[in-house]
C-alpha cells in the first residue's frame, strides 16, 4: 500500500527514496495517509514537506500534505511544541518563498496581459 511505502521510505531516510514515494502519492489519497501516519513519523514528514516545497513544483500536493498533517495531528503538535518548532518554521519559510515566487509570476502575467489586451483589440 501507499502508506507502507511511505513509512518504509521514512524509516530508510534516504532522500531519493523519500522524494520518489512522496511525489507518487495521489493528491486524493493525502487526507487518508495523513490521518493514518503514526505520530513518531510526524516530525520527519513535516520536514519532508518543507524540503519538497523548495525542490518540487507540485504546489497542490505540498499544500494538501501540510493542511492534512496539521489538521490530523494538531493535538500532538500542541502537546510537544518544541519538538515540532523547527519543522514548522521550515515549512513556513518554504511556503513563504513559494508564495513570493508565485506573486512575482502573477504580477508579470498581469502586466503582460495589460500590454497585450489593447494590441489584440479587446
Amino acid at each position: 500500500s501507499v502508506l507502507d511505502a511511505l513509512l518504509m521510505a521514512l524509516r530508510l531516510n534516504e532522500a531519493p527514496v523519500l522524494r520518489a514515494v512522496y511525489q507518487r502519492v495521489p493528491v486524493a489519497d493525502v487526507p487518508l495517509l495523513a490521518a493514518a501516519l503514526p505520530v513518531p513519523y510526524l516530525k520527519r514528514m513535516l520536514q519532508l514537506v518543507a524540503t519538497q516545497v523548495a525542490e518540487s513544483p507540485h504546489v497542490e500536493l505540498h499544500l494538501r500534505w501540510a493542511e492534512q498533517l496539521l489538521l490530523n495531528h494538531h493535538d500532538a503538535i500542541s502537546a510537544s511544541k518544541t519538538v515540532y518548532t523547527a519543522a514548522l518554521r521550515g515549512m513556513h519559510q518554504a511556503f513563504s518563498g513559494q508564495m513570493g515566487d508565485l506573486a512575482k509570476l502573477c504580477h508579470s502575467n498581469h502586466y503582460a496581459l495589460a500590454f497585450l489586451a489593447p494590441a489584440s483589440g479587446g
